[in-house]
C-alpha cells in the first residue's frame, strides 16, 4: 500500500532508500515494488538499476521487469534481456510461465523470428504448451503471419 500512495518520484525513492536502510530491499519481494513503482513513474532507468544492484533477484523480479519494459514499449530490449539471461544460462528465465507470453508478444512485435523458433521450441520442450495463457500467447504469435 505504501507504494501505491507514492505520488512522486522524490517520495518514490525516499520510501526505496528505507528499504535499503532497514535491509528490506534483500528481499526480492519487497524490492519488486519499488521496480514496479519507478517504471509507472516513467523511471524506467531506476527499475532497472534496482533489479542489477538487487543481490539475488529472482524470476518473478525479472518477470516485472519484462513487464516494465512491455509498458514503455520498448520490445526490442524485452528480447535483448531475455536474450542475454538465457545464453548465461540464468535461472532467471527457466520455467517462467508467466515469462514467456510476455516475451512472445514482443518478438512478434519487432518480428524477430529465430528467436520467437527458440522461444516457441524451450516452450513446448518444457511441456508448457498445454498452458492455456502460453497456448494464446503461441496461437497470437503464429497467427501473425510468423
Amino acid at each position: 500500500p505504501l507504494f501505491r500512495s507514492c505520488s512522486t518520484l522524490r517520495y518514490l525513492t525516499q520510501l526505496h532508500a528505507h528499504l535499503v536502510v532497514t535491509g528490506l530491499h534483500s528481499d526480492p519481494l519487497a524490492s519488486t515494488k519499488p521496480l514496479e513503482s519507478y517504471a509507472q513513474m516513467g523511471s524506467l532507468q531506476s527499475s532497472r538499476l534496482v533489479f542489477e544492484t538487487h543481490p539475488s533477484p529472482d524470476s518473478f523480479m525479472f518477470g516485472v521487469l519484462i513487464k516494465c519494459y512491455l509498458w514503455h514499449y520498448l520490445f526490442d530490449q524485452v528480447v535483448l534481456l531475455y536474450h542475454h539471461h538465457t545464453q548465461n544460462g540464468s535461472r532467471l528465465t527457466q520455467n517462467c510461465t508467466f515469462l514467456y507470453p510476455s516475451v512472445l508478444k514482443a518478438v512478434s512485435v519487432v518480428s524477430d523470428l529465430v528467436a520467437g523458433r527458440k522461444l516457441h521450441g524451450r516452450i513446448v520442450r518444457s511441456g508448457l504448451d498445454i498452458d492455456h495463457v502460453i497456448g494464446t500467447s503461441l496461437f497470437e504469435w503464429c497467427s501473425q503471419g510468423v
